[in-house]
């Protein structure tokens, strides 16, 4: 519901919902912000609102980083890392992200952004890259199946989304023991403490 999007197609896909509802015997939600959404909107009887947060395998993510891995896709030990893994899509807003390593790298040189994923957006970010002139400081790796090992790596994980209904990375991030800096939207506040886990920011200021 909030997708960015027209609201006569807010309202239709409300309205598809409700429908459905009538066929369900359960509507599971992955976050309080999903659950509190579907109860203001009046999606169907609370009853059959179920809320099953998501998780990950804590034993797959490190607090100490990987120098050995982190040596293997060339970037140098003493090199800080600002990391984003996520599906690059219009949702994850991932050009944001290379607007703000601009913005880092112009005032911090000894870093270097990597982003983990792919998807449609993938040509744009790569063209915003070479018109901020980034090319030596970021680096793109796509789709990948053990997304933890390159999390490791990461001394900042970034997560720019325009709307999220949980941010599963999120949860990766600081199960690596990561710093979090993310869009203060839907159901990210529930997942990331601003100030205590991480810092949250609106979207509008990334």
């Amino acid at each position: 519901f909030n997708i960015s999007t027209g609201k006569a197609k807010k309202v239709l896909y409300t309205l598809i919902e409700k429908i459905l509802s009538y066929f369900t015997d359960k509507i599971i939600l992955i976050s309080e912000a999903e659950y509190t959404d579907a109860i203001q909107r009046k999606i169907c009887n609370p009853k059959k609102l179920v809320q099953i947060n998501n998780g990950v395998d804590l034993e797959l993510y490190k607090s100490d980083t990987d120098n050995n891995f982190k040596k293997s896709i060339g970037i140098p030990e003493d090199v800080k890392v600002v990391g984003m893994c996520c599906r690059l899509t219009k949702q994850k807003q991932p050009v944001n992200f290379v607007k703000i390593a601009k913005k880092v790298t112009s005032n911090y040189e000894k870093c270097v952004f990597l982003l983990v994923g792919d998807g449609e957006l993938m040509d744009s970010v790569k063209e915003q890259i070479k018109i901020e002139k980034l090319e030596d400081k970021f680096i793109t790796v796509g789709w990948q199946k053990e997304t933890s090992k390159y999390i490791n790596v990461f001394d900042v994980g970034v997560l720019t989304s325009g709307w999220e209904g949980f941010g599963l990375s999120l949860v990766e991030y600081m199960a690596s023991g990561k710093p979090v800096v993310a869009s203060a939207v839907d159901g990210i506040p529930y997942v990331v403490r601003n100030n205590k886990d991480g810092v949250l920011v609106n979207p509008e200021n990334l």
